[in-house]
């Protein structure tokens, strides 16, 4: 018997004070774009088909399987549909799923597919990769255990979520480096369901989701949503000694962003704003009949769920093995987006950007006490910020160097030439070879200096090289702005981004 069901969830917002006044909201409205990524969590239902329509792409994924996460692309903000059917089922037969939302500019979204194969459901969820508090991260979990009753997650030395059913999420809790066991508990109870560990390391953002059921077994299913630095220094970038201050003038005076070629305001890291207070993650309080429980509150999903909930006959394709992906004409056919990563924790030693005739070993950079960014001794040498995310792993790597010395020009005086679509290329201590591309060169003033946008997180392998820009304030022997060049990880020994 056919059945469904509608549940329109209303969708969550960004409490007070966390934006940082109209600025920010310039800067999501100016970017019009949203990040979004797939999972799939439903343990029967091993291949499906996910088909996503926004304002502007039409995209089908062929054969996604159990456990999949994709990496996030942008697509337009605005309206959004995604539909679930079974591995080769026609693109005109009834979706199994189908979600119906909008995408609000400059925010990450994660819509999954969870549940039993006759009862499949469908969630939107709105991801928060706000930087945490200095050396913490960011955890959430997801109830995708579908057999089970409402369950307890008890966090060693931490705390315990109570009473979390299917397909509910919990909030983002900021936890302190380090590696926690967690139990899964019926609601009430003292026997664990499930055991497993989640690490947490500073400037992290994961989310776990207990998964199973069906024959698959049930487990702890931990997943990156994003990395940034460990403890972010403070304030701008002192890179520059005023010897070619004469000839050199800002290239944005007035210190304005345009977010529409900034390439975080996609990921909602608006300029000058700060981590959210508070320990949990930011979301309009639930009303409801579990809203008089103590402790946190708990988000609302960020758009519509719908069990369709039917077994498709087998013309209409199968759940249990891959299919030739249909004919769907107007469709972008291909695989989930991959976010390409290198394994491995090997250091920065020397940075090419042809470009500009840029050849420079890497020096170790770290903090000043006053917590601002050390910088290269050296005018020739630029040099790399070890408290943040290597190369190649997910994250903004930061690399400075000196616009110019107190007599002529430095390492990186010609920076503010780079355009998009240039290259850099950054070579590591185990011979590693990335290439990055550039997205967009941006001025800012240092007494407004983005921070969260430098080195707060982001889901992939990105670079930023700083320097100084603007008009030299003799009196204070700097620079008044910083130049920021923002890149991402292309390749790295012949291999594409996926």
């Amino acid at each position: 018997m056919r059945r469904s069901r509608i549940a329109v969830l209303a969708a969550a917002v960004v409490a007070a004070g966390v934006l940082a006044g109209p600025a920010a909201a310039r800067a999501e409205a100016g970017a019009g774009k949203a990040m979004v990524r797939v999972a799939h969590f439903s343990p029967d239902a091993s291949y499906v088909d996910v088909y996503m329509v926004s304002l502007n792409r039409k995209q089908l994924f062929p054969n996604v399987f159990y456990k999949s996460v994709s990496a996030y692309w942008a697509v337009a903000a605005g309206p959004f549909t995604y539909e679930v059917r079974a591995a080769g089922a026609s693109p005109e037969s009834r979706p199994v799923i189908q979600v119906k939302g909008t995408l609000d500019a400059g925010r990450a979204y994660t819509v999954a597919a969870v549940g039993r194969r006759d009862r499949l459901e469908g969630l939107l969820l709105r991801d928060d990769l706000a930087p945490s508090a200095p050396g913490r991260g960011k955890v959430r979990f997801l109830d995708a255990a579908f057999d089970l009753p409402p369950v307890d997650i008890a966090v060693s030395g931490g705390p315990v979520l109570r009473s979390l059913a299917f397909p509910e999420p919990t909030g983002y809790r900021q936890l302190d480096s380090g590696r926690y066991r967690v139990e899964v508990r019926r609601s009430g109870g003292d026997a664990a369901v499930v055991k497993g560990s989640v690490a947490v390391r500073p400037g992290t953002v994961t989310s776990v989701v207990l998964v199973g059921g069906a024959g698959a077994p049930r487990e702890l299913y931990a997943f990156s949503d994003a990395a940034g630095s460990r403890a972010a220094p403070a304030g701008g970038i002192r890179t520059g000694a005023g010897g070619t201050a004469p000839s050199f003038r800002s290239t944005s005076p007035t210190g304005a962003v345009d977010s529409r070629e900034h390439p975080l305001a996609v990921l909602g890291y608006p300029p000058g704003r700060g981590p959210i207070p508070g320990v949990w993650g930011s979301s309009t309080p639930e009303t409801g009949p579990n809203s008089g429980r103590g402790g946190p509150s708990r988000p609302r999903l960020a758009g519509a769920r719908w069990r369709v909930g039917f077994q498709p006959s087998p013309a209409a394709g199968t759940f249990d093995r891959p299919a030739d992906p249909p004919a769907a004409p107007g469709f972008e056919v291909g695989g989930l987006p991959n976010r390409l990563v290198v394994p491995g924790g090997s250091p920065p030693v020397r940075l090419s950007v042809p470009a500009i005739g840029v050849e420079t070993p890497l020096l170790r950079l770290g903090l000043e006490p006053d917590r601002s960014m050390e910088v290269p001794g050296d005018f020739d040498l630029a040099g790399w910020f070890a408290g943040g995310p290597v190369p190649g792993q997910p994250g903004p790597a930061v690399i400075a160097g000196h616009v110019d010395s107190r007599t002529g020009p430095a390492v990186f005086f010609r920076l503010r030439e780079l355009r998009a679509g240039d290259h850099i290329e950054v070579t590591r201590a185990d011979g590693t070879r990335l290439r990055f591309v550039v997205d967009s060169t941006r001025s800012f003033p240092k007494a407004r200096f983005p921070t969260d946008a430098v080195f707060g997180p982001t889901p992939a392998a990105e670079l930023r090289l700083v320097t100084c820009a603007g008009t030299f304030d003799r009196a204070r022997g700097s620079y008044r702005d910083n130049l920021v060049v923002f890149a991402r990880l292309e390749s790295t020994d012949g291999r594409n981004q996926g």
